[in-house]
């Protein structure tokens, strides 16, 4: 089979669906500059992905090719439970390479935002901590997303951290992805020398990441000015975003564990909102982020009560025994031995 720059559509009933290696290939979900976009099963495990079959003046580029070969060399280094998986470089009947991402079906952050209008410090804190996992080892292996808008982070249905199913998609496909327009919605989340036309960078990320927080904590992105009115030596949250959005990269924090550190500090020590009446829906004081929900055990009331209740009944019967050998002399003092065979019976 051969997936042609053309149309495909999706198999009609009755038909046998086309196969590419270990994957059943569905429709054409949408075309990139470098890439069309499939949809797509693994025959084995019955999981979906998405295919991104390149195009051929792609093809004919061995600089983009060598490339996207890198970054997906240098994504499959990332074992973290955000990140979704992506399979090796394959190549269709026709001679076109592609690339196999597993895809995890779940609301982006950009409908979370809106249907509630912005999201709680609380709650917003345990989604971008994996955000920060995963960016921070991606950077150490020198692989930048480049475009992290709210469409791109998933709360996803299987919960993989702290009881919050974070996925993080695109990494590794910045190359693929490469020359897609920037839309008026994503344009707030793309610094500007990016936007001009640049390569991304980690710098990128940071003030990437920093813009999605924005708009999840107050449902825009407006951290524009620094208000540090009555705060202090400390930042506000408003500072931090702000620094972290600078239109120059050596204004802003130099790696996004610095930035996550920072906006963390202001949100611990005070009100993230106390700058900015307007955003009073983050008013409050919020605690340090809780290790994830899988970490801490948590024990049953009904477990608690099987065990003191059987602690109060040996200790009243020590205490009876205990009464008996004291007034009644020594040979009365069975009655503690007959009260811990009660206990045994009841346990």
């Amino acid at each position: 089979m051969d997936l042609h720059a053309t149309e495909v559509s999706p198999p009609s009933i009755g038909t046998t669906p086309p196969r590419l290696d270990a994957y059943v290939v569905g429709g054409r979900r949408e075309r990139y500059p470098n890439a069309d976009l499939y949809d797509a099963v693994h025959c084995a495990t019955g999981t979906p992905y998405r295919l991104y079959v390149l195009r051929p003046h792609a093809m004919a580029n061995g600089a983009l090719l060598h490339q996207i070969a890198c970054e997906a060399d240098a994504a499959r280094w990332l074992q973290h439970p955000a990140v979704p998986k992506l399979d090796v470089l394959g190549t269709t009947p026709g001679r076109r390479h592609y690339l196999a991402a597993e895809h995890r079906p779940g609301p982006s952050l950009r409908t979370l935002v809106a249907d509630s209008g912005w999201l709680p410090a609380e709650y917003v804190v345990r989604l971008a901590a994996p955000l920060v996992e995963v960016l921070d080892e991606a950077h150490a292996l020198g692989l930048v997303h480049g475009r992290l808008t709210p469409d791109v982070v998933h709360v996803t249905e299987a919960p993989a951290y702290g009881g919050t199913g974070v996925t993080l998609t695109g990494l590794g496909l910045a190359a693929v992805t490469r020359g897609v327009e920037v839309t008026s919605d994503e344009r707030p989340f793309i610094s500007p020398a990016q936007a001009a036309g640049g390569s991304p960078t980690a710098s990128d990320d940071v003030y990437g990441l920093a813009s999605l927080l924005d708009y999840a904590l107050h449902g825009e992105v407006c951290a524009t000015e620094c208000v540090a009115e009555n705060a202090g030596p400390r930042k506000t949250v408003s500072c931090v975003l702000r620094a972290a959005r600078s239109p120059n990269p050596a204004d802003r924090p130099p790696s996004v564990r610095v930035f996550w550190e920072e906006l963390l500090s202001a949100l611990v020590a005070g009100d993230s909102t106390a700058d900015a009446p307007r955003r009073s829906h983050t008013g409050t004081r919020v605690r340090a982020p809780m290790p994830p929900t899988r970490y801490r055990r948590r024990v049953p009331r009904a477990y608690i009560w099987w065990l003191a209740v059987p602690m109060l009944a040996a200790l009243g019967a020590l205490a009876r025994g205990t009464a008996g050998a004291t007034h009644r002399g020594p040979t009365r003092g069975g009655e503690l031995g007959h009260g811990l065979r009660q206990l045994a019976g009841t346990r």
